[in-house]
């Protein structure tokens, strides 16, 4: 079912047909597969009973379709001589194809184009696009400026930018002596269907290890930056998206003696390069389930050794490895791409 908003009659005259309109279509994000320019200038010309578009006529309407997480919203802008806006309408559907509102949107075209195809039958003449049923909402009329019309194209943009925060568990493996648990904050800055970047930190509670000569208390900190290409192309209205991303992580270990000094405590760098795999799950609404899973080899790493007896002789306590790994699984927050079509 389509619901629709705020309809403009074009003014009809003589001459070069000042009832023609030269026509723009856009399929925005998510709607690739919807009905083509073509199709659409046809079932709109079935409907008049001519072909009312023409590259030199004086009035300009741009239509868009975008899909959403409800299904598909289709809008088109009507403009006159001095650029200034003669109405829009507005149409939303639930259907699982964008063929329905393409069909509302054309017989409205239509009825803008020549408002006595209200009064006709439906078209003898079959076009390729479903028959779909319209629901109009109540129309808010826009005062027409002027009886001449002059065309000037609408830009149409929509920015996919968005923005997900979450918060996880992490399980790290190589960064300690065991096993590392602690909590993570994530945020990613989706810049279009393709390419993410994330930014995470993460800390690792203290871990304790002993020796024969004192005990040891290690924990660590960590941020990393990551850039994500989803090769499914996901959008804000898909419901799962997967990304391989390439990450750089650069944190800090603490360690410290607890009973006799024996290493050379304090805090120490550690840098690392690896891959990761993110899978993003929505729930319901905004909230996301994620899961990650990722491997770090080491360029900056630490050693710990312990020192005692005479002569001095070394063991080693804790040495971080060249390859480590870690995962998490936690819930988010995704937002809708910022801002929205407009002309």
């Amino acid at each position: 079912m389509c619901a629709a908003t705020l309809l403009v009659a074009v003014p009809a005259s003589g001459q070069e047909r000042e009832d023609n309109v030269r026509f723009a279509w856009v399929r925005d994000e998510g709607a690739e597969t919807c009905p083509d320019a073509t199709v659409v200038r046809r079932a709109v010309s079935d409907r008049v009973g001519r072909d009312p578009f023409s590259e030199r006529a004086r009035t300009s309407i741009d239509a868009i379709v975008r899909r959403n997480s409800q299904g598909f919203v289709a809008r088109f802008f009507v403009r006159g001589a001095s650029d200034e806006p003669l109405g829009t309408r507005e149409f939303t559907s639930a259907a699982p194809t964008c063929e329905p509102i393409v069909e509302a949107l054309a017989l409205a075209l239509a009825i803008v184009i020549d408002p006595t195809v209200a009064l006709r039958p439906e078209p003898l003449v079959s076009t390729s696009i479903v028959r779909a049923s319209v629901t109009p909402s109540p129309i808010a009329a826009v005062p027409r400026r002027s009886p001449s019309l002059t065309l000037t194209a609408l830009p149409t943009s929509r920015s996919q930018m968005a923005l997900a925060l979450s918060l996880s568990f992490d399980a790290a493996l190589g960064v300690l002596p065991t096993v590392g648990f602690g909590p993570a904050l994530d945020a990613h800055l989706r810049f279009s269907r393709w390419i993410a970047a994330d930014l995470s930190s993460r800390w690792l509670a203290e871990q304790r290890t002993s020796t024969a000569l004192s005990d040891y208390a290690l924990s660590m900190a960590s941020s990393s930056a990551s850039v994500c290409v989803d090769p499914l192309g996901s959008t804000s209205a898909s419901r799962a998206s997967f990304a391989a991303c390439a990450a750089l992580s650069a944190g800090a270990i603490s360690a410290s003696a607890l009973r006799q000094r024996a290493i050379e405590g304090g805090v120490r760098p550690w840098v690392a390069l690896g891959p990761a795999l993110r899978g993003q799950l929505r729930v319901v609404g905004p909230l996301v389930l994620e899961a990650r899973l990722g491997a770090t080899f080491a360029l900056a790493r630490n050693a710990y050794l312990e020192e005692s007896g005479e002569p001095v002789t070394s063991a080693t306590v804790f040495e971080q490895p060249l390859v480590g790994g870690y995962a998490s699984l936690g819930f988010g927050v995704a937002t809708e791409p910022f801002g929205a079509s407009r002309p």
